[in-house]
């Protein structure tokens, strides 16, 4: 089902273009630090080079972002080829060069290639004005494109071919309610952090009619709580937040958010996917019920689901009738099991 779901977007953001182009020729290089950090499109709409990773000045990524706007955002980044693909991150000292043999190679300070596309013979490279950095052949073929290779965003007239795949970072407006001019705003779909797939815009020009921000214009698929279950039957923590907590949807712009259960706490406030701890020390089963129920409380919660722990099959577990104590009984028994 999952084409089925991406193609109507697909259609959406596709548009005819000129690709416009300016050659970055071989032996050229880009430094994280100092005014060559970045190359760009030729109308400025796009630039691509090095990314300061935020909350850690010494750590760069290589990415392509949107340019001109005030809210610069990344719409691909380089990333391993591990079957886990990951950052590749690299420090303040490190270099891109476009080799002499038409080769892109990352490399640390030291001169370890850190990342590198693996492909040679390119004639030059060049950041287009659809968002796309190619390296070109001499016939202006592309030999490798990031439109190829996508991370976590697609842009306008970039196609996902079958086997493709996006991976949301874990890193982490209103409804626009209609499509909008591509001459008009800026348009990405991103696989966000939550799992969920959406379409943005952004207006090009500022007026006091629109808020100068990324605004969701659709998301795929709305239900998103479904394939959770396979993350939970399988231990994996509770879908995308981890264990102890759950995830909330906001009515109101289809954003996602990690919540704690009550009396817990985020493990790591910067990466809430991590799940909860408890903020008490959690005690042994091995207790009396009027132990038991001393050190805890039943709460109510509305509208929370939890897959796969809705049930629990219990063995050696006594059939005689519970006497007038039903309650106090029934308390203990969730206690121990959770």
């Amino acid at each position: 089902m999952a084409p089925l779901l991406l193609l109507p977007i697909l259609l959406l953001l596709s548009s005819p273009y000129v690709q416009a182009q300016q050659i970055i020729t071989l032996g050229s290089s880009l430094t994280p630090q100092g005014p060559n950090s970045f190359w760009l499109s030729p109308s400025g709409d796009f630039a691509f080079g090095f990314w300061p990773i935020e909350g850690n000045t010494s750590s760069y990524l290589l990415a392509v972002w949107f340019n001109k706007i005030s809210d610069k955002t990344v719409a691909w980044y380089a990333k391993t080829t591990d079957p886990d693909p990951a950052l590749a991150q690299v420090s303040s000292s490190s270099c891109l060069r476009l080799t002499s043999n038409g080769a892109l190679s990352l490399q640390d300070p030291i001169g370890t290639e850190v990342w590198s596309p693996e492909v040679v013979g390119a004639a030059y490279a060049a950041v287009l004005d659809t968002g796309n950095f190619v390296l070109a052949a001499a016939d202006g073929s592309t030999k490798w494109g990031t439109f190829d290779n996508p991370a976590d965003t697609i842009l306008p007239s970039q196609v996902l071919t079958p086997g493709t795949k996006l991976h949301s970072r874990i890193i982490a407006t209103p409804m626009a309610g209609a499509i909008s001019s591509m001459a008009d705003y800026y348009h990405r779909a991103t696989l966000d952090s939550d799992g969920v797939f959406r379409e943005y815009l952004y207006p090009k020009k500022f007026s006091n009619l629109y808020n100068q921000a990324w605004s969701v214009l659709d998301f795929k698929a709305p239900n998103i709580y479904i394939p959770r279950r396979l993350a939970a039957e399988t231990n994996a923590g509770s879908g995308t937040c981890g264990f102890n907590s759950y995830n909330n949807l906001a009515v109101t712009n289809n954003q996602t958010t990690c919540v704690c259960l009550p009396q817990y706490s985020f493990i790591d406030q910067q990466s809430k996917d991590k799940g909860c701890k408890p903020d008490f020390q959690p005690p042994s089963c091995d207790l009396d019920e009027a132990g038991a129920t001393k050190l805890y409380t039943l709460k109510m919660m509305s509208h929370v689901d939890w897959p796969g722990g809705d049930y629990q099959q219990l063995s050696n577990i006594s059939k005689k009738p519970v006497p007038a104590a039903l309650p106090d009984r029934l308390f203990l028994l969730c206690c121990c099991i959770l």
